[in-house]
């Protein structure tokens, strides 16, 4: 009579797995909010005093991805 055994996966992989799905639908979701948010801020005039005329740019589309995660991340931890 053979054994069965049923291999179970750890609950703190699988509670990892469910979070970072999580993460990735939120991600999705909320992007074209802060692409939306990026181009106004770029577009929109700022004065003198506050821009940093000396710091290279980055895209418009890595910005607005970093302003998401880094949202979502701190959203999430609450």
């Amino acid at each position: 009579m053979a054994a069965s055994f049923r291999l179970q996966k750890a609950p703190g992989r699988q509670r990892r797995r469910d979070e970072e799905r999580t993460f990735q639908w939120l991600f999705w979701l909320s992007f074209p909010i802060f692409l939306a948010i990026t181009l106004g801020d770029r577009a929109l005039p700022k004065s003198k005093s506050g821009e940093d005329s000396g710091m290279a740019r980055v895209s418009l589309f890595s910005e607005a991805a970093a302003a998401a995660r880094s949202t979502i991340a701190i959203a999430l931890t609450d």
